[in-house]
């Protein structure tokens, strides 16, 4: 299968917007993913709802179809609270 990414439309995009930018390439291809399915996920670095910058982890929500994926449509969980405290943590 080739592969559909292309580095010219990619460029200047990052957190969220990367991740549907990548969701929606996987979602295209049917003999991939059917409509609703598939998971996509992305760790970053960015900012918080209260605007405070710490580890991001975008989580596609359930049912989103990937062909079609929004912002909107992916969930935001701050790592730190996430992972347990004193684990190592792997970038």
């Amino acid at each position: 299968m080739k592969s559909l990414w292309s580095n010219k439309n990619a460029k200047g995009l990052s957190g969220v917007d990367l991740v549907v930018y990548a969701s929606r390439l996987i979602g295209a291809e049917a003999r991939l993913v059917l409509w609703g399915g598939g998971n996509s996920s992305m760790k970053t670095f960015g900012k918080d709802h209260t605007g405070k910058k710490t580890h991001m982890l975008w989580i596609k929500g359930s049912g989103s179809d990937m062909r079609t994926i929004a912002p909107k449509n992916f969930t935001p969980l701050r790592l730190d609270e996430l992972w347990p405290q004193g684990a190592e943590t792997v970038d």
